[in-house]
């Protein structure tokens, strides 16, 4: 389950969710961020959940200014994190959509980072060379 929408079942948690809130279009980017919004407000009926196919920020932000193109003066509420890049906000600059960016989540490192790293280092030490990768997604 992606960040956001564990952030969204925390806020189900604590807010009075009713089936007015399954009204609400939510707009993401991939399949597993759909399913797990549609199983959160499974028990208020359906879910608009839009763009899930889209892939990426950019192809998600074409794809909403294309769905919202005939509700002018539309908003966005954006929940993000701390570690983005702007392409909604660029994309969104010029339009007549107003984005409203919202961090809810913050990046940071795993308590449990340095045991686990010197671990791995350890065994892979016995087994041979040791190669790392690094993914910022």
């Amino acid at each position: 389950m992606g960040r956001l929408v564990e952030c969204v079942v925390s806020l189900r948690c604590r807010l009075n969710f009713s089936a007015k809130w399954a009204g609400i279009p939510f707009y993401v980017v991939g399949e597993k961020s759909a399913s797990s919004l549609q199983d959160i407000f499974s028990g208020f009926g359906s879910v608009d959940v839009r763009g899930q196919d889209s892939g990426n920020a950019a192809n998600l932000a074409n794809y909403i200014l294309a769905d919202l193109r005939d509700e002018p003066h539309s908003r966005l509420l954006y929940l993000t994190g701390d570690k983005n890049r702007d392409t909604m906000t660029q994309t969104f600059a010029n339009s007549n959509i107003k984005l409203e960016p919202l961090q809810v989540y913050q990046t940071q490192l795993s308590p449990t980072f340095h045991r686990r790293l010197s671990l791995a280092i350890e065994s892979s030490s016995h087994q041979g060379r040791c190669r790392f990768v690094h993914s910022t997604f």
